[in-house]
């Protein structure tokens, strides 16, 4: 039987080579620069293997690499003013939150995988929503009104029907 030797550093090393292979709960495991430092509100989420940022004042999804953070790739968005983002995973499409302006509430846009034009518009008529993430067990999307309330609404993509979480 042959004995395999492991040194401290040969430990050490593995370790700092697996992100978050011991990362207690709560632990930052990684981080890096967002591609809009200059913001003040913005929106991230996790598709298809990469982080996904966009912000207020640009008219861009970023893609980056979740490791490195290196900006890898951009989707064009058709507004500057995205409050939110979620990937939706049955039909292939973005969604993402236009927040409330003075004048009128924030729609609820999908867009096609490469961003762009809408494809779908939803005009929720709650004040400024802004959160969103996409339900695939039942199609539906959930959004949070960031403006005073703090209310969550759920969303039937196909029907329409809003409904209020207290």
């Amino acid at each position: 039987m042959r004995r395999i030797g492991l040194t401290l550093a040969a430990v050490a090393a593995f370790l700092a080579a697996v992100p978050g292979a011991f990362a207690a709960l709560g632990d930052v495991i990684t981080s890096f620069v967002s591609a809009r430092p200059d913001e003040w509100q913005g929106a991230a989420c996790y598709a298809n293997g990469y982080v996904w940022e966009c912000g207020r004042n640009k008219a861009t999804l970023y893609q980056h690499d979740p490791v490195s953070g290196a900006i890898v790739g951009t989707l064009p968005m058709p507004s500057a003013e995205v409050g939110g983002v979620t990937w939706d995973t049955v039909n292939g499409t973005w969604w993402i939150t236009e927040p409330w302006d003075e004048y009128e509430s924030g729609d609820i846009l999908e867009l096609p995988a490469t961003g762009g034009d809408p494809i779908t518009s939803l005009e929720p008529h709650i004040c400024g929503d802004c959160g969103i993430c996409y339900d695939p067990q039942y199609n539906e999307l959930w959004v949070i009104d960031n403006c005073y309330s703090g209310d969550l609404y759920r969303f039937n993509k196909s029907g329409g029907a809003t409904f209020h979480v207290d």
